[in-house]
């Protein structure tokens, strides 16, 4: 039953991942060249990724992911924390540092609505699908099942990146960003676990990450994400070290009292197959 309901759920984040790259790739082949900014294209594939992310957790029964609360917020951006610092440096250095920024009013406003829906698209399929499946697969009951179950889901997280090579990302580039989203996919999954398996702490240092990453990439003055992704050299790697020493911290010192407490109320009971 365990096995069953486990791929139920990978079938369901596949669909859901299939038609968010499928969506990428019909604007980019399709759509009339210079009839959409980069951004809006951008923002267009984005929220049709967060809204069939969403419609996947509907259809699994697991809508209380989505339940908007406050308590695990302190929990979560705490756990988060270092990771806001490091963002943090890459978005004063764009506020002091940055070429002109050749995005129109109506680009600036949907790059800032762009970047929270990244967090809700690639939260609610990997933390609250795939590493909530993997928890109920390995079971919740000691701290070793927790660390597997997030370990996994972050290793699928990363490796889909590297669908990025079909959008003209280069080999080592995308390697890079891998490596790096796997490291990240680990300290998003403790962040989950410690905030009481509350997702919008996760959504919300996602999408801070992910903007303050573009905007030091110059996507505000002209580049693509590809373009930002194939800037990604060997001295990126450095992050990828300081991101999975900051992972194994984080996992090391997880709380399970926690994570077990709200897997019990708001996961076993949220299920497709009883």
């Amino acid at each position: 039953m365990k096995l069953k309901k486990l791929i139920i759920n990978i079938l369901i984040v596949a669909i859901c991942f299939a038609l968010y790259k499928g969506t990428g790739i019909l604007f980019k082949n399709f759509l009339p060249s210079n009839s959409l900014s980069e951004i809006k294209v951008d923002f267009l594939k984005e929220l049709i990724g967060a809204v069939t992310a969403i419609i996947g957790l509907l259809i699994l029964k697991k809508k209380s992911v989505l339940e908007f609360k406050l308590e695990g917020f302190k929990e979560g951006f705490k756990t988060g924390a270092v990771m806001l610092v490091l963002s943090g440096l890459l978005l004063l250095t764009f506020i002091f540092n940055h070429d002109p920024i050749t995005a129109s009013g109506l680009d600036i406003v949907l790059f800032g609505i762009f970047t929270i829906l990244i967090g809700i698209y690639e939260e609610v399929l990997f933390r609250g699908i795939f590493q909530n499946a993997f928890h109920e697969f390995f079971g919740e009951d000691n701290k070793k099942n927790v660390i597997k179950a997030i370990v996994v889901a972050s290793t699928i997280f990363g490796l889909c990146h590297f669908f990025n090579l079909i959008s003209g990302g280069s080999i080592l580039s995308v390697t890079i960003q891998a490596l790096s989203a796997i490291a990240a996919g680990i300290i998003f999954g403790a962040v989950y676990c410690n905030s009481g398996k509350n997702i919008w702490p996760c959504v919300l240092i996602h999408g801070f990450v992910d903007g303050c990453s573009f905007l030091h990439s110059g996507i505000l003055s002209g580049k693509t994400v590809i373009d930002a992704i194939n800037d990604y050299s060997i001295i990126n790697i450095v992050s990828i070290v300081i991101y999975l020493a900051i992972a194994i911290y984080l996992l090391v010192n997880m709380s399970m009292s926690v994570s077990t407490n709200h897997y019990q109320s708001r996961i076993t009971k949220n299920s497709i197959i009883r």
